[in-house]
């Protein structure tokens, strides 16, 4: 049995339709839906978050760990744990699949524990001690968690549930990223085989001034020369200043002309998820609208 618990972080009370494809795709490969909110939905939109998912639990805070930690008590708790032998844990800041996420899987098949992307932790510049004792460097790579898969043998071992489950929820970022984000990839691999998919060794920066994640500045690289089935959302809104400083600032406008001309993805679901919660000021500077040409 696979479930995929979905976090959302969302204030606007719309369950797009952005969110619906990205939870079919799902759908299509035999995963039950939990969907964990921290707003509540009302009318067409909770109508279509109950019709995309199994479960849909609304008014939850904080961080994706509270979220997944309050889906996961339920879950665990129920008969059907026993059976559950695939879990996605994954957020809403990304819009895909752009490629089929069945092929993902089946890359990834060999790992007890994975994701989508990796990072290097330059957020603080000394060595900090997480939970369990594990020591954080400035320049250690661990798994992002917007997207992590987890085997039979991870889930039900007592690793996992140390993990998720014996903690209070994180009320600040700073204890989040020390003692669940930067920690996990190391924890897990005490015991488990680890894996990213998508390798972004080749772009990643020793100058920490300069240094964002691959995931929201080489957006096109990953699509193209990667086969990486997502677009990050903050990739879609970065300012222009920081997209300059990678590529000349081409990465978001190649990513988007090719998603639109080469993949199945409808780019009016990118286009109502901006227009909803972005003013036209805000678009005009995030997406260098210098130009209108008329079509």
């Amino acid at each position: 049995m696979k479930y995929c618990i979905y976090s959302i972080n969302d204030n606007f009370g719309r369950f797009d339709d952005e969110k619906v494809f990205l939870l079919q795709a799902f759908r299509e490969c035999e995963y039950k839906i939990i969907i964990v909110s921290s707003t509540e939905y009302s009318g067409e939109d909770v109508e279509k978050a109950r019709n995309i998912s199994d479960e849909l639990y609304m008014r939850v805070g904080g961080f994706n760990a509270n979220r997944w930690k309050y889906a996961l008590e339920i879950l665990m708790r129920s008969p059907e744990w026993q059976e559950v032998d695939d879990l996605i844990l994954m957020d809403d800041t990304f819009f895909g699949p752009l490629v089929s996420f069945a092929e993902v899987l089946e890359k990834m098949k060999e790992y007890d524990v994975w994701g989508l992307t990796a990072h290097q932790r330059y957020v603080y510049r000394r060595n900090i001690i997480g939970k369990f004792g594990i020591k954080c460097a400035p320049k250690d790579r661990f798994i992002q968690t917007y997207f992590l898969k987890f085997g039979k043998r991870a889930l039900h071992s007592e690793r996992f549930r140390n993990f998720f489950l014996t903690r209070k929820p994180y009320k600040r970022l700073f204890f989040y990223e020390r003692d669940f984000e930067f920690i996990l990839t190391e924890y897990f691999s005490r015991e488990f085989s680890v894996g990213v998919y998508a390798d972004t060794q080749e772009w990643e920066s020793e100058n920490p001034e300069a240094y964002y994640a691959p995931l929201i500045v080489r957006e096109y690289d990953l699509i193209v020369k990667k086969n990486f089935p997502i677009i990050a959302k903050t990739a879609v809104t970065l300012e222009k200043s920081v997209q300059l400083l990678h590529d000349e600032g081409e990465q978001r406008e190649k990513a988007l002309v090719y998603i639109e001309n080469n993949t199945d993805y409808d780019m009016r679901l990118i286009r109502d998820y901006l227009l909803l919660r972005y003013t036209t000021a805000e678009l005009y500077q995030a997406l260098n609208l210098n130009y209108i040409i008329k079509g």
